[in-house]
């Protein structure tokens, strides 16, 4: 008997997972939508084995999601283990249990993510990035 719920974001509802555990799909309609799965979560995993950027994560951090996530590259842009993430290594399976299960057990540390989290996403605002853009790309 489980006390918790699996949400999967994924589009493809018929794909099969082989999960012991209770899951559910969640396909946002839109951004209101997003958000609000986002904050209904108690903690956003990602197990990438590689990333460009690696936006989903950023996005729980920006809605006060503590993060679990791999380091798959992009994702260096703006996570930091210990201090607004726990990221493990690719393909840690072990690693990634363990850090769900410190994060259930630890709400100093989920407050300390939420905090850093949110401050990391202020850092990406599209008002932000949009004039480094503009800067970059005129020479400033």
């Amino acid at each position: 008997d489980y006390d918790f719920d699996i949400g999967i974001f994924y589009e493809d509802k018929d794909i099969v997972f082989k999960l012991d555990a209770p899951y559910s799909f969640i396909t946002p309609k839109n951004d209101n939508e997003l958000v609000s799965a986002y904050q209904q979560s108690s903690i956003f995993v990602t197990c990438s084995h590689e990333e460009g950027f690696g936006l989903t994560p950023l996005e729980a951090m920006a809605c006060g999601t503590p993060v679990v996530c791999t380091d798959s590259g992009g994702i260096n842009d703006y996570a930091t283990n210990e201090e607004n993430c726990i990221m493990v290594p690719v393909k840690n399976i072990v690693g990634i249990a363990n850090a769900i299960d410190l994060l259930l057990n630890d709400n100093k540390l989920i407050d300390k993510f939420i905090k850093n989290g949110r401050q990391t996403a202020t850092n990406f605002d599209w008002k932000i990035i949009g004039l480094k853009y503009h800067n970059f790309f005129s020479g400033k």
